[in-house]
């Protein structure tokens, strides 16, 4: 029950995040309108009076405009729309679940420029490749969140891009742990802090139980982090412990959180602390908080 719980509640809180962005987009494009007795007359069976206060949907009168509101407001819509979609799929964004849909993209759009299989999201993804909507002004058919014009900008260019940027920051990852990884090699083991008990005295004693059970979650990271490898990981980790609140009172972040993993995973993170890798850290932080739940 309680697995169910979680995940339900994972659901809830990704497609609310993305309806969040929905309402905020809606709120800066519509257009404020006080209902006049000539809109009340153009509308069948209208439910508003003369003088109501509306937001309406704007209508472009140039090729120009139309596609930047596409671009910028429906499509964007789209795009937040397919992150949720991805975190419902793949539940995590890692890279072998980003490297997979960046796949299948791929691969629909080598189908879409042959023209193999036509279809109205073909269609459409050819007359943004052949810039056709920079000489035809769209109307509401294609501009609304949930038209097909939006949802192929959507996915197969902003979320596409927004994936292929992704990936590029993992390989940069990679890159900076084999780095980091090399120089530790090189340092020395024999430092007296180094896998002893004085993590024990940095975490508060209510939480050690529950600082075991987090562990048991990551067990395969623990032991790459033991063996220094993917030492941001475990520098974002040791940072989020102390966002969280596992240090006792008066500790400060960068001193205790490299006395904690020397002591406790027998690993020196203080290159990772510098403030040119916090990017990194923080994607790493985002993928390891599920853990805490």
């Amino acid at each position: 029950m309680a697995n169910l719980d979680y995940n339900t509640e994972r659901k809830t809180k990704s497609f609310l995040a993305f309806a969040e962005i929905h309402n905020e987009l809606r709120k800066k494009f519509r257009i404020p309108h006080v209902i006049t007795q000539s809109d009340i007359d153009k509308i069948d069976n209208c439910r508003f009076i003369e003088g109501s206060e509306i937001t309406q949907e704007p209508r472009p009168s140039d090729p120009e405009s139309a596609l930047n509101l596409l671009k910028d407001y429906y499509a964007e819509i789209q795009f937040a729309y397919q992150k949720h979609l991805f975190e419902e799929r793949w539940i995590v964004w890692n890279e072998s679940t980003i490297s997979k849909e960046l796949v299948e993209i791929g691969e629909w759009i080598k189908i879409a420029k042959s023209n193999e299989r036509p279809s109205k999201e073909v269609t459409e993804y050819n007359r943004f490749i052949d810039k056709f909507y920079e000489g035809y002004l769209m109307d509401y058919s294609q501009l609304n969140d949930s038209s097909v014009t939006a949802a192929v900008y959507g996915r197969y260019f902003l979320f596409y891009e927004y994936l292929k940027n992704e990936l590029l920051k993992f390989s940069k990852l990679k890159e900076e742990e084999i780095k980091d990884n090399n120089n530790e090699i090189d340092k020395s083991k024999t430092d007296p802090a180094r896998g002893s008990d004085k993590w024990e005295k940095l975490i508060k004693s209510e939480l050690h139980d529950h600082l075991k059970k987090i562990e048991s979650k990551i067990e395969s990271k623990l032991s790459n982090w033991k063996q220094r490898v993917d030492l941001i990981e475990c520098a974002a980790f040791c940072q989020l412990l102390f966002d969280l609140k596992y240090f006792e009172s008066g500790s400060t972040c960068r001193k205790t959180v490299i006395s904690f993993a020397l002591s406790k995973y027998g690993t020196d993170i203080e290159n990772q602390l510098e403030s040119s890798k916090k990017a990194a850290r923080e994607v790493h932080k985002k993928l390891l908080k599920v853990n805490f739940k």
